[in-house]
C-alpha cells in the first residue's frame, strides 16, 4: 500500500481557451509542488459552463441568447485534450468539457495523464434546462489508473445515491465529482457559507463518501459566469466522511496525502462494511421505473405496462434533408409546433438542437401525465441524430409538413 497526494481545485474557467490552459498550467504546478499524483479540475473547465440553466421561467429571447453562447464542443481525441495530455506528464488529471459526438453534445469528463486518456464519462443526470443543451449519458463505469481504481461523476449526479453506489460496486476506490455548482437561484444567502445550495453541496459530498466508504474528491467552478455564482467548496473527503482538505468558499487548491487502500480497508473492517452488508433483494423499487408525477411519488399507482400508452395526442412531421432525402418523424405530443415551422429551413445543427429540445419536452410531458418514460421519443431523436451526422452542420433542412393526430392505446 502506498501513500499518494491528491489535489482538487475550485477555480474559474470561462470561454477563453488560452486562459483555461494557463489556469490549468498554474494548478498543475501547485499540485506538483504539493507532491500530488492526482489533480481534479472542475466541470466545464475547457470552454466554460452554460451562462444560465434555463427552465420554465425563461423567455424566448433569453433562451435564444443562451443557445447562442454554448461552450465549444470538443472531440475526445481532438487537439484540445491532447494539449492537456502533453501538460500532464506523470500527473493524473480529471477535468470537464463539452464533448462532441457528431452533432450531439454531452457534458463530459475525462481522466488522463501523459500516456493518454484513462477513462471518460458523459453526465447522466441533468438539472433544470441543461437537457436543452446536452444529451444525457447512460453509464457509470470505474477504470484503473496509476493512483487506483477511479470513477467519475458530474455535478447533479452527486444528488443520486444510486450513481455513486454503482461506481463503488464496480470497484472504484476514488470517485471524482466535478461541478459547476452555483448558489441558490432564489433568495441566495448574503454570506455564501450559509447558502442552502452550498450546504447541500457539502452534505452530498460527505454522504456519498460515507455510505460507499470511498475517497471522494469534489471540484467546483469559482467566481461567476453569466447569471451563475459558484460556491467553490472543493474538497477531499475520506472514506469515513471526514473532510481531509477543503477550499471553503474561496478559489484555491485543496491537497491531502493518504494511503487510499489502507484508509478504505480500515473503515470497512470496523464492523460496518456497507457494500458487503447490502440487502439488494429487499430494495425493490429503488431502481424500478419512475412513478413520479410532478413533485409526488405514487408507488401505489398502476401505470400501463411497459410500452403501452393510453390514448393521447401526438404529431407526425416530415422533413427534407440537404441531399433531398425525405424523412417521416414522430413526436409523442404537440410541442413540435413550438420549435419548428412548416416551410422553414434550418441549419442541420439548429434543426437538431430544436428537435432535441422538443422531443425532450414531449417526453417529459408523457412522463408527467402517465408516470412512465417515453422510449419512442428517444428512439426518434437517435434516428434524427444518425441522419444528421451524414450532413454538414451548416447545410439546410426543410420542414415539409406537420399533422396532429390522436392514437389509440398501443405499443410505441
Amino acid at each position: 500500500m502506498t501513500e499518494i497526494g491528491i489535489s482538487v481545485a475550485a477555480a474559474e474557467f470561462g470561454r477563453d481557451m488560452e486562459q483555461a490552459y494557463a489556469t490549468i498550467g498554474d494548478l498543475i504546478e501547485q499540485a506538483s509542488a504539493a507532491g500530488s499524483s492526482l489533480l481534479v479540475l472542475p466541470e466545464a473547465c475547457l470552454g466554460g459552463y452554460l451562462p444560465s440553466l434555463g427552465g420554465d421561467d425563461e423567455t424566448e429571447e433569453e433562451r435564444d441568447r443562451r443557445l447562442r453562447r454554448l461552450p465549444p464542443a470538443l472531440e475526445l481525441d481532438g487537439p484540445e485534450l491532447r494539449r492537456v495530455i502533453e501538460m500532464a506528464g506523470d500527473l493524473v488529471i480529471t477535468l470537464g468539457f463539452c464533448e462532441a459526438d457528431g452533432l450531439t453534445r454531452y457534458n463530459a469528463a475525462v481522466t488522463l495523464h501523459g500516456d493518454g486518456i484513462l477513462g471518460s464519462y458523459r453526465k447522466v443526470h441533468q438539472p433544470l434546462g441543461e437537457n436543452l443543451c446536452y444529451a444525457a449519458g447512460d453509464a457509470y463505469n470505474a477504470f484503473d489508473t496509476p493512483v487506483g481504481r477511479m470513477g467519475m461523476q458530474i455535478c447533479y449526479d452527486k444528488a443520486f445515491p444510486e450513481a455513486a453506489r454503482t461506481l463503488a460496486l464496480d470497484g472504484a476506490e476514488i470517485i471524482t465529482s466535478l461541478s459547476a455548482w452555483p448558489t441558490a437561484r432564489t433568495a441566495p444567502a448574503e454570506n455564501m457559507a450559509n447558502d442552502r445550495w452550498k450546504q447541500r453541496f457539502d452534505i452530498y459530498d460527505r454522504a456519498r463518501a460515507t455510505e460507499n466508504q470511498v475517497v471522494w474528491v469534489a471540484s467546483n467552478q469559482a467566481g461567476t459566469f453569466g447569471s451563475l455564482r459558484f460556491v467553490c467548496s472543493a474538497k477531499i473527503v475520506g472514506p469515513g466522511g471526514d473532510i481531509l482538505a477543503d477550499t471553503g468558499i474561496r478559489p484555491g487548491l485543496a491537497s491531502a496525502r493518504l494511503d487510499v487502500q489502507a484508509e478504505i480497508a480500515a473503515i470497512r473492517s470496523g464492523g460496518m462494511y456497507n457494500l458487503r452488508d447490502r440487502r439488494p433483494e429487499v430494495y425493490g423499487d429503488v431502481v424500478a421505473e419512475n412513478h413520479v408525477t410532478g413533485t409526488l411519488l405514487s408507488p401505489n399507482s398502476d401505470p400501463p405496462p411497459p410500452g403501452k400508452y393510453p390514448p393521447m395526442p401526438e404529431m407526425t412531421f416530415r422533413v427534407q434533408w440537404p441531399d433531398g432525402h425525405e424523412q417521416s418523424c414522430y413526436s409523442p405530443s404537440l410541442v413540435m409546433h413550438d420549435y419548428l415551422t412548416v416551410g422553414e429551413e434550418y441549419s442541420v445543427a439548429d434543426f437538431l438542437r430544436r428537435s432535441r429540445a422538443a422531443l425532450t419536452e414531449a417526453s417529459e410531458r408523457v412522463k408527467a401525465k402517465f408516470g412512465m418514460y417515453c422510449t419512442s421519443a428517444a428512439e426518434q431523436l437517435h434516428e434524427l441524430e444518425k441522419v444528421a451526422s451524414a450532413h454538414t452542420p451548416t447545410s439546410l433542412v426543410r420542414v415539409l409538413d406537420m399533422h396532429p393526430a390522436t392514437v389509440s392505446e398501443g405499443t410505441r
